[in-house]
């Protein structure tokens, strides 16, 4: 006589499950309260989401007033990247800027106390 025969068939998942990089996101920015949100309103700077990765870097989703590639607004953004380190208990942390499509990495060396900066293309 005939039986049922069950075949399992394996599919890959792309799942990342790795907490590693856990990620929380603050969508809601009215009611998010941080010194950071204050430095950048401050300075015109409008704030769409954070990205907090692994609890302790941020990456800011951002619209800058002024394109950080050109070198004449560096009075303008060298200020806000200190302030926005001081403001973060100085943590390393990041800025997108969709509109002017760049990623802006800050980072701090606590032996040195020098900040520095890298900007990238994003598409």
């Amino acid at each position: 006589m005939g039986g049922l025969f069950f075949f399992l068939i394996s599919i890959p998942l792309a799942v990342d499950i790795s907490l590693a990089n856990e990620v929380t996101v603050i969508s809601n920015i009215n009611e998010w309260r941080h010194p950071v949100k204050d430095i950048l309103n401050k300075q015109k700077v409008i704030l769409y989401n954070v990205e907090l990765h692994n609890k302790t870097y941020p990456i800011f989703y951002v619209r800058f007033p002024y394109d950080p590639r050109l070198a004449h607004n560096d009075k303008y953004f060298k200020p806000l990247y200190y302030e926005t380190l001081k403001a973060n208990g100085f943590w390393n942390y990041s800025f997108i800027d969709r509109s002017f499509q760049c990623r802006i990495n800050i980072t701090w060396d606590k032996k040195s106390r020098t900040l520095t900066e890298s900007l990238d293309d994003i598409d």
